[in-house]
């Protein structure tokens, strides 16, 4: 599955999408802090989580060139769906993403959470900023009464940045890691944690910003639950 948005097809494109096959959403702004619906969970569920596998915002506004807003391999607990596959996705004409894919569970009865999210590989050209990477994880799991945990794994990256040398990242980057590029044209953050006043933790596997450009690659949310449920509830 393809799923390409941009120019003209912005306005308006959030009602024309809400019946595909897969979930999805519009991501109109991208911050240092995470989106209202970071990771899909509900902030409404007190035992929620949720993945989302691709999101990004290239350009301002959305009459110019190339111009794209997408969010693609959302799964949410207990909403659903709880696992999302898809094939490519594609950012316009940066490049595409493969195997993207989000899974999200949780149990009532103790009201612990899971989810993953992340793509296969990638390859996308940001003009003066190129990345390929390979597979690309986030990972949270969250249970009453502790602080959630987050993992993130950035395999096989590169960052090529035109005029300068090639930036390798680590597989395994620190909570918390920022790259600048060479130059002043963007910052790689890896393994990126945003701590909500609630408890729920975000985990961001891999964000590139370049100008107005930007793309997240794996994104999960965990928020505990109460564990008041007398029932397991199946993932």
């Amino acid at each position: 599955m393809i799923s390409i948005l941009s120019g003209a097809r912005w306005r308006g494109a959030r009602g024309a999408r809400r019946g595909a096959l897969c979930a999805t959403a519009l991501l109109a702004a991208v911050t240092g802090a995470a989106p209202a619906w970071a990771g899909a969970a509900d902030p409404a569920d007190p035992g929620s989580s949720g993945g989302l596998g691709a999101f990004a915002r290239l350009g301002q506004r959305p009459d110019e060139p190339g111009a794209l807003a997408l969010a693609e391999g959302q799964a949410t607990y207990p909403a659903g769906p709880r696992r999302v596959s898809l094939a490519t996705v594609a950012f316009g004409e940066a490049g595409s993403a493969h195997d993207v894919t989000a899974s999200a569970s949780g149990d009532a009865a103790t009201g612990r959470v899971r989810a993953r999210a992340g793509v296969g590989d990638a390859a996308l050209d940001l003009e003066t900023v190129r990345l390929r990477v390979g597979a690309v994880h986030a990972e949270c799991s969250a249970a009453p009464g502790s602080a959630p945990l987050g993992s993130a794994t950035v395999e096989g990256a590169a960052i090529a940045v035109r005029g300068a040398r090639d930036v390798a990242l680590e597989p395994r980057p620190a909570p918390g890691t920022t790259v600048a590029l060479p130059g002043g044209a963007g910052r790689a953050y890896l393994n990126e944690r945003i701590t909500e006043a609630d408890g729920a933790l975000t985990v961001h596997a891999l964000r590139l910003r370049v100008g107005d450009r930007e793309v997240t690659l794996g994104s999960v949310t965990c928020r505990p639950g109460t564990g008041a449920a007398d029932q397991e509830d199946p993932a």
